[in-house]
């Protein structure tokens, strides 16, 4: 039987990156994977006590349309949605490109309680 430390464990060796975060306008990280260091460079515990954000860490130039995706999807009937791919800046200075999948996850009254999904480094795809 498959216990949560053991999911936990298995989900931090995978390249996936696992967040949730508030439908605030920095997107403050209520949890993100421990492996988030292996990726971006900053540790899961920056993100916890809010060191650093993830709107932060996102390429300038890709900024707009991330913050239009999210508005979007927001105020549509859709809960889950495939971001179009940006770029991030890592704790080092380096760009990656990741695909980010978001489930939007909403009370009875419809309004946004936060935000569920992953994230999949995608840099050597697009180079190719």
């Amino acid at each position: 039987m498959l216990h949560v430390d053991d999911f936990e464990t298995y989900l931090n060796l995978s390249p996936t990156i696992f967040f949730k975060c508030n439908p605030d306008e920095q997107w403050t990280v209520l949890y993100v994977s421990r492996n988030v260091e292996t990726l971006i460079g900053y540790t899961q515990e920056e993100f916890m006590n809010q060191s650093i954000n993830c709107m932060s860490l996102i390429h300038k130039n890709d900024l707009p349309l991330f913050s239009h995706e999210i508005t979007h999807f927001s105020h549509s009937d859709i809960s889950h949605f495939k971001h179009t791919p940006y770029r991030l800046i890592t704790k080092s200075g380096k760009v990656i490109w990741v695909e980010k999948h978001t489930q939007i996850v909403r009370n009875e009254q419809g309004k946004v309680c936060y935000f569920f999904g992953y994230v999949n480094d995608i840099t050597s795809l697009k180079a190719s």
